[in-house]
């Protein structure tokens, strides 16, 4: 279904609307999203700034008394002046006599450790540890420690523990620097030692011990109602978890269990060493990101960093909502450009509607249409030319309609009445409609003037057509005549041919007659040269035959005259030898008989060959001649059949024509009767032109 043009007018308007939005709102949301970004920053950096500021306030509450302590101390002690000075007074912890000096000391020790430890939060307990023999000759291990519960019942009781096997005292006395200890737990409470070395003359006689509680650190910032999922912590320089709001118990753990990348915990290990704030986004042990904000805290020659932690998401939320916020706002604010686009424009476009029936109206025919707009804008100069449109295109049907129905009722002297009307376009209209008429006024005068020459000529044609109906009878008379003589002649061509068969048979079958009978004269001649070579071959046998009579002959000599010369030995041989000879000269003469019967034999056989050959040759030139008739028996076959063939086409031409002359004559005949209507016909059709008005100076329209 098509839309109207309100709908894709006010579509086109939403998906630019749409499209303007969504680069306005991307361009917000990245502006605002880095703006948002940076005040999150902000805020949380100045958290984690803030609580490092706190917790330096703290560690520097805690420190500040030692360090006030270290500094009387070491400007009341005077080393072996101060522990041989006269002992007039006595040590309130240990009972023994002290020198003024060490007696002002344990006082000073005391006093503040009581009101040092009361007033501070983070301090658990404050306490003065001496070198053995280094306070007082006559004392080992000289402590003073003061702890919660002294300070809040201002007592004091002996320090009994071994303090100088503690790494930490050792360490600081050692090295002579100040040393913090890892977190520990002591009274229910985790805390950390702070030793600062007491050094009098170049020599490390003690160290001030402070004991500072690492839960007194959850008075700085660890939640956030912006950000529930915030917490704060403290790391050392070394990766020890310090302090941490969100779960006691990682107190004293390594940092690095926090991470799940090892190389995120160096990342940051690496920016501890840099001594700077700096922020970083890592990923937890349970998979989730986080961001952190680091901000360094002082503590003499150690380095503590003060954490703010907080899930990626919860660190993006202020982002996300603004994004959510302004994509609804964009949405309706959208929304509404749309709805109140689509309500303008189909105001605006309601004339349209009107024009668009007009159209409808005139598509369909009607051309009554009334449209009333009243602006002057394009839309109303619209609906003006098409009400003008309209006028004139009413006035230039109904004058069509006026020529044609002139024309239509044969009056063809007609003119159009509003010609000023056909403008631009339509003047091919009036053009169109002039050579209509003109056209259709110079048919019908043609019409006329034909229907006359018509009927003047179907009168001649009438006449001619009677006369060669005459003659086309008489020439089919003729025709069928000579059809008749041709048929006879037809015939008898026939005939010939038939005979002409019959000969060519009966000289076919006498060549083949002499074809066989030469071909058994063939096998004749061939025999009779078979037995001539046999002939020559029993005379070759004869020979041998007659040679070996010889041969015989002249062994049973030669077998005689040995014989003889045997004696009586060889009469037995001697007789075989005659008997045979004897049969050799028999032998010959039989060879010689048969040799003289078998030339006779041979001479006679060449007789017969040479008979045979003539008679071959004879019976070649009559199977030649005999050929030779056939083949004209033929010819003369193939010709009759030729000309009974012409002679029958003739006579099928000579039938054509009789039907075409017969055809001829009756088309006359129609011709004729024809020409009678045809001049009846024209008649009429100049009787149906003469009612017609014609424009004989073809005017225009």
């Amino acid at each position: 279904m098509k839309k109207k043009l309100s709908t894709r007018i006010s579509m086109v308007v939403a998906i630019m609307v749409l499209i303007c939005m969504t680069a306005l709102i991307a361009i917000a949301v990245l502006m605002s999203a880095k703006s948002v970004s940076a005040g999150t920053n902000g805020e949380l950096s100045a958290f984690a700034k803030q609580n490092a500021i706190q917790i330096q306030a703290m560690l520097n509450e805690a420190s500040d008394p030692a360090e006030d302590l270290r500094a009387y101390v070491a400007a009341q002690f005077t080393g072996d002046s101060a522990s041989s000075a006269e002992k007039t007074s006595v040590s309130d912890v240990y009972g023994t006599s002290l020198s003024l000096p060490c007696k002002l000391i344990e006082s000073y020790a005391i006093e503040t450790g009581w009101r040092m430890v009361k007033n501070s939060e983070s301090l658990v307990g404050l306490g003065v540890f001496f070198e053995p023999y280094e306070f007082d000759s006559s004392i080992d291990r000289y402590a003073v420690y003061i702890d919660d519960s002294m300070a809040e019942s201002k007592t004091i009781s002996m320090y009994e523990e071994d303090y100088t096997t503690q790494a930490y005292y050792k360490e600081a006395v050692e090295k002579n620097r100040m040393v913090i200890t890892e977190p520990f737990m002591w009274g229910g409470i985790y805390m950390v030692s702070v030793a600062n070395p007491i050094e009098v003359g170049g020599k490390v006689i003690g160290a001030v011990i402070s004991d500072i509680s690492m839960d007194s650190f959850s008075a700085i910032r660890t939640t956030s109602d912006a950000h529930p999922s915030m917490y704060a912590g403290i790391v050392s320089e070394s990766g020890t978890v310090m302090f941490d709001s969100k779960n006691t118990e990682t107190i004293g753990s390594s940092f690095k269990e926090f991470f799940a990348e090892p190389s995120e915990y160096n990342e940051v290990t690496s920016k501890f060493n840099e001594n700077n704030s700096f922020q970083i986004q890592t990923t937890n042990s349970s998979g989730k990101a986080e961001v952190r904000f680091f901000e360094p805290i002082e503590l003499g020659n150690y380095t503590w960093w003060s954490q703010t932690v907080l899930d990626e998401s919860d660190f993006n939320s202020a982002t996300t909502r603004l994004v959510v916020l302004l994509i609804i706002i964009a949405s309706a604010a959208a929304a509404l450009i749309i709805i109140l686009t689509y309500i303008t424009v189909k105001k605006e476009l309601k004339p349209v509607q009107d024009i668009v029936g007009a159209a409808k109206k005139i598509e369909s025919g009607n051309l009554d249409i009334d449209i009333k707009i009243k602006s002057e804008d394009e839309i109303g100069q619209l609906a003006l030319s098409f009400l003008n449109m309209t006028e004139g295109l009413r006035l230039i049907i109904g004058d069509i309609n006026y020529v044609l129905t002139e024309m239509s009722n044969n009056n063809f002297d007609v003119t159009s009445g509003n010609k000023d009307k056909y403008i631009g376009e339509y003047s091919d209209i009036l053009t169109a409609l002039q050579q209509i008429k003109n056209t259709l006024n110079a048919t019908l005068l043609q019409i006329r003037e034909a229907s006359e020459q018509v009927s003047s000529g179907s009168d001649q044609v009438s006449s001619g057509a009677q006369s060669l109906a005459q003659g086309a009878t008489e020439q089919a008379a003729s025709i069928q005549q000579l059809s008749a003589s041709i048929s006879q002649v037809s015939d008898q061509i026939g005939e010939t041919a038939e005979n002409a068969n019959t000969a060519s048979e009966i000289t076919s079958q006498v060549s083949s007659v002499m074809s066989e009978s030469l071909s058994e004269m063939h096998q004749l001649l061939d025999a009779m040269s078979d037995i001539s070579k046999a002939s020559v071959d029993i005379g070759k046998v004869i020979k041998v035959i007659d040679d070996i009579a010889f041969q015989t002959n002249i062994l049973a000599l030669n077998a005689a005259v040995e014989a003889a010369r045997a004696g009586a030995a060889g009469k037995g041989f001697a007789v075989v030898a005659d008997e045979v000879r004897n049969l050799a000269q028999k032998s010959s003469e039989s060879a010689k008989n048969t040799t003289a019967l078998i030339e006779s034999a041979v001479a006679a056989v060449d007789k017969g060959v040479a008979l045979a050959t003539h008679t071959n040759r004879a019976f070649e030139e009559v199977g030649e001649k005999t050929s030779n008739m056939k083949e004209i028996v033929l010819e003369i076959s193939s010709a009759a059949r030729s000309q009974s063939e012409n002679v029958r086409q003739i006579l099928l031409g000579v039938e054509q024509i009789s039907n075409v002359v017969q055809m001829n004559s009756a088309t006359a005949e129609e011709s004729a009767a024809a020409s009678e209507e045809l001049s009846a016909q024209a008649n009429m059709l100049r009787d149906m032109v003469s009612q017609f008005t014609l424009d004989s100076k073809a005017e225009q329209v």
